[in-house]
């Protein structure tokens, strides 16, 4: 059998529901097609490297480079992310689109360790979506208690895993 390095980002559309209470499930709607518009601009002329892009579950996408590695992987998550940047700066829409991306990469020799890579990357953006919220917290607690010590560190919250 042979041996491919399989590559997988996880994407989730950061405060998506929130898009969708504020301005409608239309507007939602419109919101993944601006995201996936924006995967497949980024990803579609990859240099010697074909990414396969899914639409996962509800506001999450996965995308699945075979005969990859992380550092294609990587390369490709700055693509996307410079891709939404450039989205929301021309965009007349009433959001902003931002997203999660967790990435992972192995050996696949079968669905088990497929299933290893996506749990990984899965992972991977649920704890970049936990950073940006303790950033966002920290953030927060700045602004609304400017006499908090700046060497108080404890104020962040630890991060939970899945």
């Amino acid at each position: 059998s042979s041996l491919a390095i399989t590559a997988i980002a996880m994407i989730d559309v950061d405060n998506f529901k929130t898009i969708n209470d504020t301005y409608g499930h239309l507007k939602g709607d419109e919101a993944l097609k601006n995201v996936s518009r924006a995967l497949k601009e980024a990803l579609g002329n990859m240099p010697g490297n074909r990414m396969v892009i899914y639409r996962y579950a509800g506001d999450e996408f996965v995308v699945v480079g075979t005969n990859s590695n992380i550092e294609i992987i990587n390369f490709a998550k700055r693509r996307i992310a410079d891709q939404l940047k450039e989205f929301n700066r021309v965009s007349d829409e009433p959001y902003k689109l931002n997203i999660s991306i967790g990435v992972a990469s192995g050996i696949c020799k079968n669905d088990v360790d497929f299933e290893r890579i996506l749990k990984q990357a899965d992972e991977d953006m649920y704890q970049q979506k936990m950073r940006k919220k303790a950033r966002k917290n920290a953030i927060s607690n700045n602004v609304t208690q400017p006499n908090q010590s700046e060497n108080n560190t404890e104020s962040l919250p630890k991060v939970a895993t899945k």
